[in-house]
């Protein structure tokens, strides 16, 4: 995913500044779309991967920083 993203923002460089350059608003919103989808796709497989690398007893050693940090970051 990360791969995906980091061509799919090389190869759209000049594009997205021929979009902004033309007041497009629909185009640019449609690639940003296209680049969090990727990115969410990809948050979800790390999360899920790292839960099956863990044992049950470790995971919510695991979660448990995850709060904090949300609350942190949302401020």
């Amino acid at each position: 995913m990360q791969l995906a993203s980091a061509v799919l923002m090389l190869l759209s460089a000049g594009w997205a500044e021929a979009r902004l350059n033309a007041a497009n608003i629909g185009a640019i919103t449609a690639l940003f779309f296209f680049l969090v989808l990727l990115a969410a796709t990809q948050d979800i497989a790390v999360d899920g991967w790292a839960l099956t690398l863990l044992s049950r007893r470790n995971i919510g050693r695991a979660l448990a920083p995850r709060a904090p940090a949300r609350r942190l970051a949302l401020q």
